[in-house]
């Protein structure tokens, strides 16, 4: 039924599908190149499933690793940034006249967003205790990154209240870390790394490719704005899938010169 053109229509998918089937020709093209091509990259992620003589992978499945390998990566990508537009308009995350975005900076947005709540599974490859609690081997595991990161923050504000999260700019001030669901900031020690999208042994392959992204766009944007929260009209029944948004979905980007200009007219 997909495969009609009227039912697409009568579904109100066909834009969407127009979108899907361009995405994967231009995917599919890049992929026959890559292949076809004598000096290829081979610690390219799609040449080593290519060049695996032990578990060969036919053109479908590598068209589809590429498709599942850029799908996840502009998802998390996007929902990333929009969190880190929260992060700067509601002030959780302040940056000083002429100061970049950098990566520690994003590591304080992981852990306040935590964009995927619930991480890829994992086998657990032998047995083991958590929490007093036995994990056979073989045990599908899922990963609360959320709660795991919602518990250190909270657990470790409690046991230190003046504590330094390294991840925040060392400066005068001491850097405070918020808590999910609650308006109180707590100064943290983050002794553990935070989780991002996925965890252990197959951890995101796109991770580094995103953060490097991810900092050239809010770079550009700090240099260029100054971000504040916009109306909002949340609609809630909407909000449930594997991702999680911000409540706040709206912003404004006022230039910086024009702020510049208003606040010299204010102290006039």
């Amino acid at each position: 039924m997909v495969h009609s053109q009227l039912a697409r229509k009568i579904l109100g998918v066909h834009e969407i599908w127009d979108r899907y089937e361009k995405f994967t020709l231009i995917l599919k093209q890049a992929v026959t190149e890559l292949r076809s091509s004598p000096n290829r990259n081979k610690e390219c992620l799609l040449s080593v499933f290519l060049d695996n003589r032990d578990y060969p992978v036919s053109e479908n499945d590598i068209n589809r690793i590429a498709f599942e390998i850029m799908a996840a990566g502009v998802d998390t990508t996007t929902l990333t940034l929009v969190w880190c537009c929260y992060t700067l308009a509601t002030g959780k995350l302040k940056l000083k006249p002429g100061e970049s975005f950098t990566e520690n900076d994003l590591e304080v947005v992981h852990r306040l967003a935590s964009v995927v709540p619930m991480a890829l599974p994992h086998y657990a490859r032998f047995d083991s205790y958590l929490g007093g609690y036995l994990v056979p081997e073989g045990s599908l595991v899922f990963y609360n990154i959320y709660s795991v990161h919602q518990t250190q923050l909270r657990s470790l504000a409690e046991k230190n209240p003046n504590a330094v999260c390294p991840f925040a700019k060392q400066d005068n001030q001491i850097p405070k870390v918020y808590c999910s669901g609650s308006s109180m900031p707590f100064s943290v020690v983050c002794i553990l790394r935070y989780m991002f999208f996925s965890i252990g042994s197959r951890a995101c392959p796109g991770f580094m490719l995103a953060t490097r992204v991810i900092l050239r766009i809010i770079t550009r944007i700090t240099e260029e704005f100054e971000i504040f929260e916009g109306e909002n009209q949340v609609d809630l029944t909407n909000l449930n899938g594997l991702t999680r948004p911000p409540v706040t979905e709206s912003y404004q980007f006022v230039t910086k010169n024009k702020i510049t200009i208003k606040r010299c007219n204010v102290s006039n």
